[in-house]
């Protein structure tokens, strides 16, 4: 029996020894910050004896998935095995400051504790004169000179105690806002006590003492970016200069102090697995009770029309045809959500930068380029009377632009907020820059070309219109220019179209468009006209809409 004991002490002394744990702290070496999370990127350095061992790589953020955990490293040590772990550090030495704060709170409490003591000091001499003022009235007899004098003296000392009490008080709220601010910062600071930590713990095996470099990785979902641009322009250049920004936030709890980042576009936390295609069946509904034909898009009591065809996802059937969603009603894009193309993209940070763990937005400069632009002047003088400048970009793809706000200046003056939609099949991006006030324009009817006529059981209206363009810029400007005349609907409405400047005629929508080209100081003047024939009953009148 005794033989059995020192025999399992000796294994237990062995395997203590055998299995020595060690806390390392690591150095972040880099960082990928993805629109949504973060690939951190860590080194520690530590001598292990000879044999098994396990290295705790310590103070991680608690927000690590343990999937993605990658752990390598040089020495003379194989890695049996890695785990992720959790734990509140209880032994944790308090941060930098709280002592310094607890001070404080300190002084200011012996302050008020002495103004306290002060202020009931003033109470008590306060009711005591009071007191002596009855007792000598009640038990002795007084002067009308010793009276007086009492009067006075009363009157100065009593005034004296309002104006120390008054002093004391006012002291005394101050000194209670210093333990009040200092109490709320001292309470954010002592979260500490309650924080999660997170760890990994690597079980290694050498045959030697080693010194061992771990490099590890992980991703975190408590961080992210996404785009910014400051856009400028000057009238006297045909480019436009794109500086490109980050707005980067993380809350791990691990401040990165100088750090170097890389900004990927893609999404690694979506799923990888190809999609499969499978049939798509058309039937039609089951009858309902209900005969509504208001369809509650998103609702979960949809209630659609007896024998509708289902639609799908993306369509929903009424009024006998299928309409497709509009973008604001799908789950692809949201106002003021950034949403990037498909192209995955990472921008190497070229300065070290420190992002704190507050979720503050820290502003990174990514890069500064020049991109060929042709701008033009848009306007329909109908609705506004000044007109908009447009920069128009053609093969934009290559300047891996991703959709984001935008600030715009424009001749060195800020015009405003934008937002670059390059989420977008077409081949040219078009950025606007706002309202041109160097262009003038109006739209006026001509009343005395404007003519009705009855002719049989009709009526013709014939329309005439002006339009007006002052460049009053000192240099020449290319604008297109809008407007519109009446598409008919119905066969005894007839529209017949007159002179149109050399505008382009849309024929299914009426629109009307002028490309002009207009010298500095100079105006185009653009008339047109139709006329509309309609019966002249009036319940039949035409309404334009």
């Amino acid at each position: 029996m005794k033989n059995i004991l020192i025999l399992a002490f000796s294994l237990f002394l062995a395997n203590s020894v055998f299995a020595e744990k060690k806390l390392v702290d690591s150095k972040i070496k880099g960082i990928t910050v993805y629109p949504v999370g973060a690939m951190v990127s860590r080194e520690g350095v530590v001598k292990i004896p000879a044999g098994n061992n396990f290295i705790v790589l310590d103070n991680l953020t608690h927000a690590i998935d343990p999937n993605t955990i990658q752990v390598g490293g040089t020495g003379s040590f194989d890695i049996l095995s890695v785990k992720f772990e959790l734990f509140y550090p209880y032994a944790k030495a308090k941060p930098k400051g709280i002592k310094v704060i607890e001070d404080s709170l300190k002084i200011y409490r012996d302050q008020r504790f002495i103004l306290e003591a002060e202020d009931r000091s003033l109470n008590d001499e306060r009711n005591m004169i009071i007191a002596n003022q009855k007792i000598s009235g009640v038990n002795a007899t007084i002067t009308v000179a010793q009276l007086d004098a009492m009067a006075k003296y009363y009157r100065k000392r009593l005034g004296n105690i309002s104006n120390e009490k008054l002093r004391n008080q006012n002291e005394r709220i101050t000194i209670m806002a210093h333990e009040k601010r200092l109490n709320a910062t001292l309470a954010g600071m002592n979260q500490y006590k309650n924080e999660q930590v997170g760890r990994i713990v690597v079980e290694t095996n050498s045959k030697l003492a080693t010194t061992a470099r771990f490099q590890f990785s992980y991703f975190t979902h408590l961080a992210g970016w996404f785009p910014t641009y400051n856009i400028k322009a000057l009238s006297d250049n045909a480019n436009i200069n794109v500086d490109y920004h980050a707005y980067v936030t993380q809350s791990t709890g691990i401040d990165w102090k100088s750090v170097d980042l890389i900004l990927s576009t893609s999404r690694p936390t979506y799923n990888n697995q190809k999609p499969e295609i499978s049939p798509w069946y058309l039937d039609y509904q089951t009858a309902m009770k209900s005969r509504t034909a208001t369809l509650a898009y998103g609702s979960s009591d949809l209630e659609m029309m007896a024998d509708a065809p289902v639609a799908n996802s993306n369509t929903y059937y009424e009024n006998g045809k299928y309409t497709k969603l509009s973008a604001d009603k799908t789950a692809g894009f949201v106002s003021g959500q950034a949403l990037l193309n498909a192209l995955n993209t990472s921008y190497k940070i070229n300065s070290k930068y420190s992002v704190m763990s507050n979720n503050s937005k820290k502003q990174v400069f990514i890069k500064s380029i020049k991109i060929p632009a042709e701008f033009n002047h848009y306007t329909v003088p109908s609705m506004e009377k000044e007109s908009f400048l447009t920069a128009s970009i053609t093969e934009w793809g290559q300047y891996d632009l991703i959709p984001g706000n935008a600030t715009l200046f424009y001749n060195n003056t800020y015009i405003g907020k934008s937002y670059v939609f390059s989420n977008t099949a077409e081949d040219t991006l078009q950025i606007s820059f706002g309202r041109d006030k160097g262009l003038v324009l109006t739209q006026e009817k001509v009343r005395d070309q404007c003519m009705t006529k009855k002719m049989g059981s009709n009526i013709k209206k014939n329309f005439v219109y002006e339009i007006t363009a002052k460049n009053n810029k000192k240099e020449e400007i290319t604008i297109v220019i809008y407007d519109r005349v009446p598409v008919s609907k119905r066969n005894d409405i007839v529209v017949t179209i007159g002179e149109l400047a050399g505008a382009e005629l849309d024929k299914e929508t009426g629109i009307l468009k002028w490309t002009k080209t207009i010298p500095a100081g100079e105006k185009v003047i653009l008339r047109f006209d139709y006329e509309v024939k309609y019966p002249k009953e009036k319940s039949k009148k035409p309404r334009f809409y």
